[in-house]
């Protein structure tokens, strides 16, 4: 983040979303329901990520995305499949890691456990929480 925009609100905000969105089971039962409480999360923390983004000034020069903007220009079948093997990973990640949240969550549901998916959803709001305040490495 740049010397003026503080990262605390930002990291605020995605955090207390992540909690809400992996603790959302627990609370709202109706499958429909939970997915349009879902999406307006979703809109949310992606519409307070736009306003709090850092601003970065324009860059004089090459920088890495001129370098991967050239590299894709000379050979652009082989970034078409970096980018489509890279995109699919990241989905299947996804998709895999979302299930395996829920699954532990309906576990815990089933032993009887009292707020089933408050742990999973307070270790995963921590750890955005964590991941926004981290400051992303120096080129």
């Amino acid at each position: 983040m740049s010397e003026k925009t503080s990262p605390v609100p930002l990291a605020v905000v995605v955090g207390a979303g992540t909690f809400a969105w992996y603790a959302m089971p627990g609370a709202v039962t109706s499958r429909g329901l939970r997915a349009l409480l879902k999406t307006g999360l979703a809109v949310g923390i992606t519409a307070a990520y736009a306003a709090c983004r850092p601003r970065h000034e324009a860059v004089n020069g090459p920088d890495r995305v001129d370098e991967l903007f050239n590299a894709a220009n000379t050979n652009p079948g082989k970034a078409v499949a970096v980018g489509a093997v890279a995109l699919g990973a990241g989905v299947g990640a996804t998709v895999w890691g979302e299930k395996a949240m829920f699954r532990w969550g309906q576990r815990r549901r089933a032993a009887g456990r009292r707020w089933p998916f408050g742990l999973p959803a307070l270790i995963m709001g921590a750890l955005a929480t964590v991941g926004n305040l981290a400051e992303p490495p120096k080129a």
